[in-house]
Parts: structure tokens; C-alpha cells; sequence
């Protein structure tokens, strides 16, 4: 079976409620069955399990994730 995902592992998004626009790297992901993607979302040690509609990949340039300059 091939699953087409509207989004692919390592790459940075933020959440679309997150008012800090907090930067996390995509590391993980499921297909329910009915086809339902979900997403884990990574920054520093937390993870969030997500839903494409809850996910914004506009302003993820940078390469760093939940790590101050």
C-alpha cells in the first residue's frame, strides 16, 4: 500500500493554534484506518501528536528546532 502525505518526516512546521509559532520537525508518522494521517511533531524533548488540518508549514526556514541562539 502507498500512502501519499500532504506533508514528509524532517520537515519543520509550526501549529496553526500555537501562538508562539514554536518551530518542530516532523519525526514520525500514522495512517488510521479510513485513511487519517497523523503527525508527531518534535521540539527539544516534547512531541505532539497532530492532524494535517492543525499543521502551518509557512515560516519553518530555519534548520533549528526548540534550541535558542
Amino acid at each position: 500500500m502507498t500512502v501519499k502525505t500532504k506533508y514528509d518526516f524532517e520537515q519543520f512546521v509550526v501549529l496553526k493554534h500555537d501562538v508562539d509559532k514554536i518551530k518542530r520537525m516532523i519525526t514520525g508518522i500514522t495512517v488510521w484506518h479510513g485513511g487519517t494521517v497523523r503527525y508527531c511533531l518534535q521540539s527539544g524533548g516534547s512531541e505532539i501528536w497532530c492532524f494535517e488540518f492543525e499543521i502551518d508549514p509557512s515560516g519553518t526556514k530555519e534548520k533549528k528546532v526548540g534550541f535558542a541562539k
